[in-house]
C-alpha cells in the first residue's frame, strides 16, 4: 500500500544534521546551493501546491489567515491517538525565487528549548520555487520519513524557510494554547522564531496543515505482499499492516495464499500447510526428495496403496513386475509371459512338475504322469520289467543283460502256430 501523496523526488543522506553547518548559516540565503556543507541541501525533496488531493485519512488546518510572516515557526502538536504525520501544507510570504525549508522535531516543548538547538533534531529539508512575489502560496513538504506520534504524546515542530521567503503566520492571544483541534490531533499556538534559533516573536498562530493517517487494528505485513502475519496483530499504517492474517511467512512476498507453490523447493509458497515434497498430497513424499512415493504426480500411486495387476502401474510402489501377480520372476502368460498360472507362485516355466496331481507346474501344457517321471520304465514284482507290474501293462527290459523280453513273446508264437499245422496235417 502507499499513502495518496507525493513522494520526495531525492534520496537523503545518511545522516542529517541538527542544525544548519556553521558555514551555511553565515551564508547569505541566495547563495545556497546543494554542495554547500556536503550534507545539507545535498537534493532537493519535492514540494507541489498543497490539494486536497494530497489528504490522507486526516488533516487539521490552523488558519490562513497570515497578517505578519518570518522565516520561521514553532509551534506543538499533540496526538489523542496513535498516528503518523507525513505531511505539512506551508503558506508562503512573498517570493518570486528559489527557497529552502528545513523542518525540526523536540520531544520538549517549544517553549522551554526554542533558543537551543542541541534539543532539536532534522525532520526533512528541501527547495520550493515561490513563483509571485508578495503573494501567498500554499507548498507541501515532505519530512524525510513519516514522523510518528503514540496516543497522548507531545512533539515540537519548528518550520524554517529561508531565502526571498517567508512563512504566514497571525498574531496569537497565548504561546502554548491549543489552537486547532479533532478528534485525532491538536496544534497549539507557538512562537516567531527567525532561523537559526534567533528572535522570538509570541504568541504567534503558524498558517497551514498538518496531513496524518491514524493506524488501523489489523496485522503486521512485513514483506508488502498485503497478507498479514497472525502471531503480529495490532494497529498498522498504510503499507505496515493488512486485515488480513493468512501470511504463513510474513518475511517472504512471494509466500501467502494463492500463491504459485514451486513444489519441492522447502517452501509452502501458496501457505496450504501441505508437505512441499508431497505433491499429489497422498501422505508420501517424493522418492526424488528423500520420500519413498514412487510417482508424485499421481495420487493414487504410494507405498500401502493397493496394486491394481497388469495396469502397467506400479501402484504400491515395491519396485516388482505388474505383469507377475505371484512374484514368481515370471510374468503372466495373458500379458506378454509365459507363466501360465500367475495366482500361483509354484507355477511357472522351470518349476518342477509333480507328476499325476492335475497341476502343470512348469506350464508345458500337460500334468506329469509317473513313467515320465522314471523316464517311460517301471520294476516289476518278479525282479523283471514285465506285464504284471504297475505300469499298467506296459513292457520293458529283462534284468541282468538277458535278451530282450520281446524276443520270447515272438518265439512262443512261432511254436504254437507250427503245433496248429501239424495237428492239420494229421
Amino acid at each position: 500500500m502507499s499513502r495518496p501523496c507525493p513522494a520526495p523526488s531525492f534520496t537523503p543522506p545518511a545522516t542529517l544534521p541538527a542544525t544548519l553547518p556553521a558555514t551555511l548559516a553565515a551564508t547569505p540565503p541566495s547563495a545556497r546551493r546543494p554542495a554547500v556543507g556536503g550534507a545539507w541541501l545535498a537534493a532537493a525533496a519535492l514540494l507541489l501546491p498543497a490539494s486536497p488531493a494530497a489528504a490522507g485519512t486526516g488533516s487539521l488546518s490552523t488558519t490562513y489567515a497570515a497578517g505578519n510572516a518570518h522565516h520561521g515557526n514553532m509551534f506543538e502538536v499533540t496526538a489523542a491517538v496513535d498516528l503518523e504525520i507525513y505531511h505539512l501544507g506551508i503558506y508562503t510570504a512573498y517570493g518570486g525565487t528559489t527557497c529552502y525549508w528545513t523542518l525540526f522535531t523536540s520531544s520538549s516543548s517549544f517553549i522551554s528549548v526554542a533558543s537551543d538547538p542541541t534539543q532539536w533534531d532534522l525532520a526533512g529539508y528541501g527547495t520550493l520555487v515561490s513563483s509571485t512575489f508578495f503573494v501567498q502560496e500554499d507548498f507541501i513538504i515532505v519530512p524525510t520519513a513519516p514522523i510518528a506520534l503514540s496516543a497522548g504524546s507531545s512533539l515540537s515542530l519548528y518550520v524554517t524557510l529561508e531565502g526571498d521567503c517567508g512563512l504566514s503566520y497571525t498574531y496569537g492571544s497565548e504561546a502554548g494554547a491549543v489552537y486547532a483541534s479533532d478528534a485525532n490531533l491538536s496544534i497549539t499556538e507557538g512562537y516567531g522564531v527567525v532561523y537559526p534559533y534567533l528572535d522570538i516573536y509570541s504568541p504567534r498562530i503558524w498558517n497551514g496543515t498538518i496531513y496524518y493517517e491514524t493506524c488501523d487494528a489489523g496485522y503486521a505485513d512485513l514483506d508488502g505482499d498485503l497478507y498479514g502475519d497472525p502471531a503480529a496483530p495490532g494497529c498498522y499504517f498504510s503499507g505496515e499492516g493488512s486485515a488480513d492474517n493468512t501470511d504463513c511467512d510474513d518475511a517472504d512476498p512471494l509466500a501467502y495464499p494463492g500463491a504459485a507453490d514451486a513444489w519441492y523447493d522447502g517452501v509452502d509458497s501458496d501457505c496450504a500447510g501441505d508437505n512441499d515434497l508431497d505433491a499429489d498430497v497422498d501422505g508420501f513424499d517424493s522418492a526424488a526428495h528423500g520420500g519413498d512415493d514412487c510417482d508424485d504426480a499421481n495420487g493414487e500411486v504410494s507405498p500401502g496403496a493397493e496394486e491394481v495387476w497388469y495396469d502397467g502401474v506400479d501402484g504400491d510402489c515395491a519396485g516388482d513386475d505388474d505383469n507377475d501377480a505371484d512374484g514368481d520372476g515370471f510374468a503372466s502368460a495373458d500379458h506378454g509371459g509365459d507363466d501360465c498360472d500367475d495366482a500361483n507362485g509354484e507355477v511357472s516355466p522351470g518349476a518342477e512338475d509333480l507328476p499325476d496331481d492335475g497341476i502343470d507346474q512348469d506350464c508345458d501344457g500337460a500334468d506329469a504322469t509317473a513313467d515320465q517321471a522314471d523316464g517311460g520304465a517301471d520294476r516289476g514284482t518278479d525282479g523283471a520289467y514285465g506285464t504284471d507290474g504297475a505300469d499298467g501293462g506296459k513292457t520293458g527290459c529283462a534284468v541282468g543283460g538277458g535278451a530282450p523280453a520281446p524276443a520270447w513273446g515272438l518265439l512262443g508264437l512261432a511254436l504254437a502256430a507250427l503245433g496248429r499245422r501239424r495237428r492239420r496235417g494229421a
